[in-house]
Parts: structure tokens; C-alpha cells; sequence
């Protein structure tokens, strides 16, 4: 995005845990009973105009959340 000449300013996610759509039990292979993880994310620029949106579903028993290193500037993560 940077690069772009787009700079990120603000970032919102939101992780939630729920039982799966038959069209995603499907789409991903998985047993009816799996939960899945979804994960929603807008990153915003100035003027909170929007930059990304991101959402994504995945069966819980194979997804795994990892940050690291998230950059710190001034206590706040970016």
C-alpha cells in the first residue's frame, strides 16, 4: 500500500469462532460438526478512507492466528 502512495493510518480485525455454512463445509472439505475461525479486517488511510477490506474463513481445526512483531509507535499497534 505504501508503496502505492497509499499510507495505512488505522487497522480494525476482528477474529470470531462459529459452526460452518453447508456451502462452506463443501468449499473446504470439512466435517459439518468443524467450527470455523473468521477473521474480518478494514484498514484505513487518511480520512478513514478505507483501503482494504479482508475477510476470511477457515476450519478451526486447521487454522492457526500468529502475529509477531507487530510495529509499537508511541504504545499503539499499527
Amino acid at each position: 500500500m505504501t508503496a502505492g502512495g497509499l499510507g495505512p493510518e488505522a487497522a480494525d480485525e476482528k477474529v470470531t469462532a462459529r459452526m460452518p455454512t453447508t456451502a462452506e463445509v463443501a468449499a473446504l472439505g470439512m466435517g459439518e460438526r468443524v467450527p470455523v475461525l473468521c477473521v474480518e479486517r478494514v484498514v484505513c488511510g487518511c480520512g478513514g478512507r478505507v483501503l482494504e477490506a479482508l475477510r476470511v474463513v477457515g476450519a478451526a481445526d486447521r487454522v492457526e492466528l500468529y502475529y509477531d512483531e507487530l510495529p509499537l509507535i508511541g504504545g499503539v499497534v499499527y
